[in-house]
């Protein structure tokens, strides 16, 4: 009788410590099975496969780890299981009217959501494409009475200051100077004839156009001092020689006594 009891609280024990579970050990085999190698393409990969393991009452989370597979694939090797993405054919977005062609001077720069480059149709002028419309317009008709337009770009290329696109462009009157376009209100002007006359100051020739603290940065010649640094600050509207390097030049040598 005595034996039977102790066998019936043991049992019993066990079954309770089965339903409201262990923490002494799992109650499933955890499992994991290795993919490896593809053969044919020579990549080496390790995979252990979703598992699920028991303990006790509570059922662990799925885990899936996998090692970076590298080979064949990066020589065109698409043999399965691999997958390769498929190439697409370019798509011609929009087509420049009046038989016009993109320009040269500049390629493109990307201003909150629209592209803005050059294009002669057959005068050179700014242009834009508007990707959520698919079209394309001209933004400028810089010296329309000349046979090679604005010349946009030609120079010192493109460069986007607080929300305004600044280019050199060329007109009749005043030669190559620095533009301004504002998407804001649709608006382009000559931000300064910084070299009076049709020659032009030919801002960024040599340097490009740096936006930096606030401010564009350029070489620029204005007719006197030759091609020195130049910037322009928007908030003045006013373009400033920064330094006469050649006249730094020659206080140097006669500190020196040179000349």
């Amino acid at each position: 009788m005595g034996r039977r009891h102790t066998l019936s609280v043991a049992l019993t024990t066990l079954l309770i410590m089965i339903m409201l579970g262990s923490s002494a050990a799992p109650l499933a085999l955890e499992e994991y099975n290795a993919a490896s190698t593809h053969s044919d393409s020579g990549i080496h990969a390790e995979f252990n496969h979703p598992s699920i393991v028991v303990v006790g009452s509570q059922i662990e989370p799925m885990t899936f780890d996998a090692v970076p597979a590298f080979g064949s694939e990066a020589e065109g090797d698409c043999t399965p299981p691999i997958i390769c993405p498929q190439p697409e054919p370019p798509v011609k977005v929009a087509d420049i009217p009046s038989s016009g062609t993109l320009g040269q001077n500049s390629g493109m720069v990307a201003m909150d959501g629209m592209l803005y480059f050059d294009a002669n149709t057959p005068k050179s002028q700014l242009w834009k494409y508007d990707p959520s419309t698919n079209s394309i317009s001209e933004v400028t008709t810089i010296s329309q009475s000349s046979a090679y337009g604005g010349q946009v770009g030609k120079y010192g290329g493109f460069a986007i200051l607080d929300h305004i696109l600044y280019f050199d462009a060329t007109e009749s009157a005043s030669g190559t100077e620095l533009w301004a376009y504002s998407p804001l209100n649709d608006t382009y002007w000559m931000t300064e004839d910084i070299r009076p006359g049709s020659a032009g100051s030919k801002p960024g020739s040599s340097t490009g156009l740096i936006p930096m603290s606030g401010k564009l940065w350029f070489n620029a010649e204005d007719g006197t001092t030759g091609s020195e640094l130049w910037s322009y600050d928007p908030t003045s509207g006013t373009a400033e020689i920064v330094a006469d390097l050649s006249l730094d030049h020659l206080a140097l040598l006669r500190e020196y006594s040179l000349v």
